[in-house]
């Protein structure tokens, strides 16, 4: 927004054609009203309550006149024999006939953030800060409140032990403690008396302890009831019907071969008595044969067995594979995969090597003869020592080098351009010293080869007499120069400057400056058919 209150220009009219004041003088005139009204506003203000504290003080508002000289009644009135004397800890004082100042013996200006008034070493007082142990802490109404700080908890505890605290709530003793000293709650604490009755009542119940015998045996009542089978073996139906067995006794019965086992007492009834069952009679013969029958060739078809059948002779050149198929070993040899194949070692070739490890070390062996390729910049090119074979193109120089293991080698490759810049309107200057030519300036980042900068155009000086120079600058150090006599019309002139020694991988600026020799006007013609350049190669 602009300022209304600036004073118009001296220039600037005051009122116009017709009498009138000017916006511009109109506008400030206004803006200086406003802000003088303002002003009057804030003195009227004050004017009304400077006269309510004359008046307070018993003057005459409208004048300002009858006000008391209270600094000198007060001094007239005080009695200046009046003697302030410090005590105890508060020291110095003196009567009132000056200007006297007390303060606390050993007080400072700046007093510690927490902290007291005291004598911490029953000696010397002044204040002292509180520990890190205390937190001090402020409310609503400025009431300071003093607690001991929250401590972190450390992860790790003590041994159980036990301790006394006094009234204040300290710990005044410590010393070791065990399960005894702590009181019993719901959970007891195990004692062998405690073990040994619950073990007691826990004998010879249901779903309680089995009890052993004074041998150290099961109780005999705690079992459940055993069968124990016998065998007898009897020749007739009579003798087994007169049998004293139990319940699982078995009746061998030669005169049948045959066994029976009693189900159920009493052992005198024949129904009690089941037969037990054996398998059929063994084989008798085998293939005509009888006795202990050795097997034989021919004794099986390979379908009574679950046997392949014959297999169909293959070709010399084949292989038989796991589907049952006759396969050409060669072709599959060169079909194969060379699943696993490594190439981390270029080791000879021995003849305990399998093929996939024999092809791993032959194509190592290959790629360790095939050059290596790399590109980036001059700067970022590896140590020879690390690249050995390693051909290296860097792009910002635009040269090759190939590493034999120690140094780099440049590759002989060259006549690349690295800059170029031309002009297509006329460049004049009348100065006698050296300035440049605008647009004539390449820079560009060097490699190992020499530079070769050729620059040319037409140029000449307009007096008769005097003579035109162009110069050839690199990173501000003059190089070679060009110089047209003095002559009325233009001379093209073109050289070409071999430039060599310059630190390989940085940056160097190719420019071209111009003068005029004694006097006139150095001038270097150019349009778009004829241009004046320079170009940076290598």
């Amino acid at each position: 927004m602009a300022d209304n209150s600036i004073l118009p220009k001296a220039s600037a009219p005051l009122v116009d054609q017709t009498g009138r004041p000017t916006r511009a003088f109109y506008t400030f005139f206004n803006a200086l009203v406003s802000s003088l009204q303002g002003q009057i506003n804030a003195i009227s203000k004050l004017v009304k309550n400077l006269a309510l504290v004359i008046a307070a003080l018993g003057g005459d508002p409208d004048s300002g006149e009858g006000i008391p000289d209270i600094a000198g009644q007060i001094d007239a009135k005080a009695d200046k024999s009046i003697t302030i004397t410090g005590l105890g800890s508060i020291q110095g004082g003196g009567d009132l006939s000056q200007d006297r100042f007390i303060s606390l013996d050993g007080d400072v200006d700046t007093v510690p953030g927490v902290s007291f008034y005291g004598s911490p070493d029953g000696s010397t007082k002044g204040w002292a800060a509180f520990s890190g142990n205390f937190a001090p802490s402020m409310d609503a109404d400025d009431n300071v409140t003093l607690d001991l700080a929250d401590i972190a908890d450390s992860g790790t505890g003590d041994a159980l032990v036990k301790i006394t605290r006094d009234a204040k709530g300290r710990v005044s003793g410590t010393s070791a403690a065990t399960t005894t000293d702590l009181t019993e709650g719901s959970n007891l604490y195990f004692t062998d008396t405690r073990a040994d009755a619950r073990i007691t009542l826990q004998k010879a119940q249901p779903l309680g302890l089995a009890t052993l015998d004074a041998g150290g045996k099961l109780d005999a009542g705690q079992l459940p009831a055993l069968a124990i089978t016998e065998t007898f073996v009897v020749n007739t139906q009579a003798a087994m019907l007169a049998l004293s067995a139990q319940e699982g006794d078995v009746a061998v019965r030669t005169d049948l071969s045959k066994s029976f086992i009693l189900t159920a007492a009493p052992a005198s009834t024949l129904a009690n008595w089941q037969e037990l069952l054996v398998p059929t009679a063994g084989v008798t013969s085998f293939n005509g044969r009888t006795g202990s029958v050795t097997p034989a060739s021919g004794d099986y078809t390979p379908a009574q067995v679950g046997a392949e059948p014959a297999i169909a002779a293959g070709t010399t050149a084949q292989y038989r594979r796991g589907d049952k198929t006759w396969r050409d070993f060669a072709t599959d040899v060169r079909g194969a995969v060379l699943t696993g194949l490594s190439t981390a070692t270029s080791a000879v070739i021995t003849a305990t090597d399998t093929v996939l490890g024999a092809l791993g070390k032959l194509q190592a062996q290959i790629n360790g003869k095939a050059p290596n390729t790399q590109i980036g910049t001059y700067a970022s090119r590896p140590s020879a020592g690390s690249a050995q074979g390693v051909v290296y193109y860097a792009t910002d120089v635009q040269e090759a080098y190939r590493s034999d293991g120690s140094t780099w080698s440049i590759l002989p490759i060259g006549g690349i351009e690295l800059g170029y810049a031309e002009i297509t309107s006329q460049f004049n200057t009348t100065s006698t010293t050296a300035v440049d030519v605008t647009g004539l300036t390449v820079t560009c980042v060097v490699g190992e080869r020499p530079v070769i900068v050729t620059y040319g155009g037409n140029m000449r000086n307009t007096t008769t007499g005097q003579s035109a120079r162009v110069l050839l600058i690199a990173n501000g150090s003059n190089q070679s120069n060009l110089t047209a006599q003095g002559s009325v019309g233009y001379i093209f002139l073109e050289r070409e400057t071999r430039i060599s020694g310059l630190t390989p991988g940085a940056s160097y600026t190719f420019k071209l400056q111009a003068l005029a020799i004694s006097s006139g006007t150095t001038q270097i013609y150019s349009d778009a058919n004829d241009r004046a350049f320079i170009r940076v190669g290598n």
